[in-house]
């Protein structure tokens, strides 16, 4: 019971830091933090869960990782450089940020189902 309210815990906290990286003034080591603690999570769920609708939730979360986004060859020449790359980190953030939102969601859903324990 003390084991099922702490993951719980843990399942709000990475819900609430996903939420909060969307503020976050130094996205790209909170993000990776995050993604790391996310992979942490998935471990101990998957070592200390039985809960099979669990299971297959964690099991089909995606791997999360900065999706390279390529800016159009024709844009470039447009663009002066310090723009290129303000531009090119925006997508990634907001790439970022999608991927994210997918992860939210099944952390939400896995809190649901353990609630119902």
């Amino acid at each position: 019971m003390e084991e099922t309210r702490n993951l719980k815990r843990q399942i709000r906290d990475v819900i609430s830091q996903a939420e909060n990286l969307k503020r976050s003034q130094s996205f790209d080591t909170d993000y990776n933090n995050l993604v790391q603690y996310i992979g942490e999570m998935k471990s101990y769920i998957k070592d200390h869960v039985d809960n099979k609708m669990v299971l297959e939730r964690i099991n089909n979360l995606p791997e999360l990782s900065y999706i390279k986004t390529n800016i159009s060859i024709l844009l470039l020449p447009l663009l002066p450089y310090y723009s290129a790359i303000v531009l090119r980190n925006y997508l990634k953030k907001k790439n970022a940020l999608k991927q994210l939102e997918e992860v939210k969601s099944v952390f939400s859903s896995i809190e649901f189902l353990l609630g119902r324990n």
